[in-house]
Order: structure tokens, then sequence, then C-alpha cells
């Protein structure tokens, strides 16, 4: 019951005397279900393959409190390694086989020898948008400048009309 549900039952007691009396009869209230693990699983059904610090981060949450929630999770087998980023696991919704660290670098050597030397290397999963990457070309391109503003810093242009 809500503190306002017995203080309308017992009108005469105050919340706290009927708290303490609870507790000497050995009554305990039900543990809350955690807001911030209910918050996590629905922030996890919409991301995939995200770390602690993503979760954290996006949902302004202490680092220590969501890496407790996600360890607790990964037992539970409510979510599973996805893959790592650096040496950070990332981790994703449903009862998954985890991704070890050895099964990741074999992937990304793979993909590193399959990639052009000069490409940048990129990594896909099926649930993320396609980003297509086009790098620039690298010829020198200086601006044209105004004949005041070259002047001032040494590399006058030369005058078109002679």
């Amino acid at each position: 019951m809500s503190a306002a549900d017995l203080g309308h039952l017992y009108p005469d007691h105050t919340y706290r005397a009927l708290e303490t009396q609870a507790l000497r009869v050995g009554a305990r209230r039900p543990p809350k279900p955690s807001v911030t693990r209910q918050r996590m699983l629905r922030y996890l059904q919409r991301n995939v393959a995200v770390t602690t610090v993503d979760i954290a981060t996006d949902l302004a949450l202490q680092t220590g409190e969501v890496r407790k929630i996600i360890n607790a999770l990964h037992q539970e087998r409510v979510v599973h390694i996805e893959a790592y980023r650096g040496v950070s696991p990332m981790y994703a919704q449903g009862a998954g086989e985890d991704m070890t660290r050895s099964q990741w670098a074999k992937v990304r050597k793979e993909k590193k020898v399959r990639s052009q030397p000069n490409s940048i290397p990129v990594e896909f999963h099926a649930d993320w948008p396609k980003i297509i990457v086009i790098r620039a070309e690298t010829g020198q391109h200086v601006p044209p400048r105004d004949p005041l503003i070259a002047a001032m810093y040494g590399n006058p242009v030369p005058d078109r009309n002679a």
C-alpha cells in the first residue's frame, strides 16, 4: 500500500509510527522494481551493440551503476556481448551467444585483410543504417586571396593588369 492509503486506514497514526510497528512484527515492503533497470532495457531494445559508457552517457546515469545493472542482466541472460569496442564489451538485448575477445580479434583481422590498404576500416551490423564514406582528394588547393590580406601576410598577389 502507498503511504496515502495507509494514512486513510489509520488516520490517528503517522506513517513513521506505522512503519515502526511493521518492522517490529517483521513485515517488510517488497523491493521496488528498479526504474533505472527498466530504462536501460528500453534503451537496449532501441539500440544495438552499446557499451556501458554509451548507456550511461545517453541516459545520464553513473557508469558504475550502469555496469552493476548490466552485469546482473548479463548473468540473467537478458543481454549478451555482441562485439567489442577496444577493450569494452558492447551489449545487445537477448539471450544470444557471447562473443569472446579472441573471436572478435579474428573478425577484426579478417576485416582488415579484406579491406583495401588505404581505406578506413568500417564496422557494420545488420540493424545499423548504411553509411557511405567518400574520401576527398588530397590535392593542394590554395584559396584566392585579396591583395590587402596577401600583402599583410607577406605573400603579395601578382598584379593582373601588368
